[in-house]
């Protein structure tokens, strides 16, 4: 089985859509500081399939926020949603970093996982 790829689409109306390109039902999961979402659907259109993500309203707040979509089976990163909300940023340096401790909290999770299966 390849690795589904996910397109984005659009935000409209705080739901994000993406479209996955996959040979199988794909298998989602999706993040926001580390915890998984559960308001998501996985509909699918003729060879593919829409994801739709109604976005926290957390996320809608102050500073740069990060949400990761994975392949629940693999946890390889399959897209990301950045949201810059209040302040605008000085250069896309903020919402660089925010991505990048999504994925560091991703590693650790994997990491302990992987510790806890091992043990």
């Amino acid at each position: 089985m390849t690795q589904p790829i996910l397109t984005p689409i659009r935000l409209n109306n705080g739901v994000w859509e993406g479209r996955l390109t996959s040979d199988a039902p794909p298998e989602v999961e999706i993040l926001y500081c580390g915890q998984s979402l559960t308001d998501f659907e996985l509909k699918q259109d003729g060879a593919e399939w829409v994801l739709q993500l109604t976005v926290p309203t957390e996320t809608l707040s102050d500073g740069v926020h990060t949400i990761l979509i994975q392949n629940a089976t693999t946890h390889e990163k399959l897209g990301d949603i950045t949201i810059i909300a209040g302040q605008p940023a000085d250069d896309s340096l903020l919402a660089e970093l925010s991505l990048l401790r999504a994925e560091v909290d991703l590693l650790k999770r994997v990491v302990r996982r992987l510790h806890v299966s091992g043990s």
